[in-house]
């Protein structure tokens, strides 16, 4: 089963030197669209922690903010009126550590918790949506 550390209630299975995220995006029809990341490094229970803490509404986030790839465009329709910036993730489930190479985006792990840890998930979103939702101009 790999390791399971425990801190603050916060568990991370896998083994490895790097960590596994995995997060989704769903539309307003609910179509939806996931991703696999490896970060370098290995996260701790209490970044974790910090991820699960510094959430929207306990399980948004807009990951272009942190260096990581948004998924609308990963949809089969073009971003209209049912996308919106918000992505869905569940640190404690999401995240395991990994011997797989850091991919598809060049950032270590400490790096990403501590850009989370500031990020105004609304002010982002407000922003993510004036530069992606044309309907929103006219």
């Amino acid at each position: 089963m790999g390791n399971i550390i425990e801190n603050s209630n916060v568990n991370i299975g896998g083994e490895g030197p790097n960590t596994k995220i995995s997060y989704m995006y769903r539309d307003a029809s609910n179509y939806k669209a996931g991703i696999e990341i490896v970060a370098e490094g290995k996260i701790t229970p209490k970044e974790v922690q910090t991820l699960k803490d510094n959430l929207n509404d306990g399980e948004f986030f807009v990951p272009s903010m942190v260096g990581l790839p948004d998924l609308q465009e990963r949809m089969s329709t073009p971003i209209g009126e049912d996308d919106h910036p918000y992505h869905e993730i569940d640190p404690e489930r999401d995240i395991e550590y990994t011997r797989e190479d850091p991919w598809p985006v060049d950032i270590n792990i400490h790096d990403l918790v501590e850009k989370w840890k500031y990020c105004d998930w609304e002010k982002g979103g407000v922003e993510w949506s004036k530069e992606n939702l044309d309907y929103l101009s006219r």
